[in-house]
């Protein structure tokens, strides 16, 4: 295992396998790029390892990130050399909790196929005609979105659509959407928001665009709105790469991104221990 700056880490990530990658070099570029912040990166296998601990209320955690930057890389050994690695960690601790996570570029490995992870998928946009249904939501559209996304209003919901619609709860009070970082479509028809979606266009890896969340009112399923949303947010950026991302166990998010001709990135994996 040979260790690497951060900065080498992050120019590996932006060439090998970019749309299974760029979520983990956005959170690494924004919040570890301090001379003191106790991140360790490594080469290992053909993998590229980010390795952070930290405390929380009594009790220490490690996280290891596990990125493929080798189409001939073993992620099975890179795997074994960190799960070795902070299995000695944790018997420095009383109270110790890892995590090891994989982002993989290719079919997911045997070893790996009972852990849950994220599903990425990408395509080139195109132009697409205008909808009348939608249009940007902004700040004044806060109690509409509030009133779409009110648990009261969902008791019957399944999970993925319940925490769908708990991201856009009180949403404007982020600094991601109040401030644009992040920027939400509305579906209206006869004056009612009847679906959301979220997306963000990056200034890296080629300019490629992120789909981010999509919710659908329960009773306005079935209708094409969620093919919409994506569909007019992926008009604000034509010609350019858009990273769609779902859960491995939503076959409705995969079958949506399937039916629009997105086509599979990878995956990322998490192993919890």
């Amino acid at each position: 295992m040979k260790e690497i700056t951060l900065n080498e880490l992050l120019a590996l990530l932006e060439t090998h396998h970019p749309a299974v990658h760029c979520e983990s070099y956005l959170l690494y570029k924004l919040n570890y790029r301090r001379p003191d912040s106790p991140v360790r990166c490594y080469l290992t296998d053909g993998c590229a390892v980010f390795h952070c601990e930290s405390d929380r209320r009594g009790t220490h955690y490690i996280e290891c990130n596990l990125h493929e930057i080798a189409d001939d890389s073993d992620v099975l050994a890179a795997y074994n050399t960190c799960e070795a690695m902070t299995a000695v960690e944790m018997m420095k601790f009383s109270r110790c909790e890892r995590r090891i996570t994989l982002c993989h570029a290719g079919e997911i490995p045997p070893a790996f196929e009972e852990f849950p992870g994220t599903f990425r998928f990408t395509r080139i946009s195109e132009t697409f005609p205008a909808d009348p249904h939608i249009r940007p939501l902004t700040k004044k559209d806060a109690a509409v979105v509030n009133a779409l996304c009110d648990p009261a209003s969902l008791p019957d919901d399944t999970w993925f659509g319940q925490s769908e619609a708990n991201t856009f709860r009180n949403c404007f009070r982020s600094w991601e959407y109040a401030d644009g970082y992040v920027k939400l479509l509305g579906y209206f028809d006869g004056g009612r928001l009847l679906g959301i979606a979220s997306y963000g266009i990056e200034d890296i890896f080629n300019l490629r665009c992120v789909l981010r969340d999509i919710f659908v009112s329960p009773d306005g399923r079935g209708r094409g709105i969620g093919k919409a949303l994506v569909r007019a947010a992926m008009a604000q950026a034509p010609e350019k790469e858009w990273l769609y991302q779902s859960d491995r166990a939503n076959p409705h998010s995969i079958a949506l991104a399937e039916s629009l001709g997105f086509t599979p990135a990878g995956a990322k994996l998490e192993v919890l221990l």
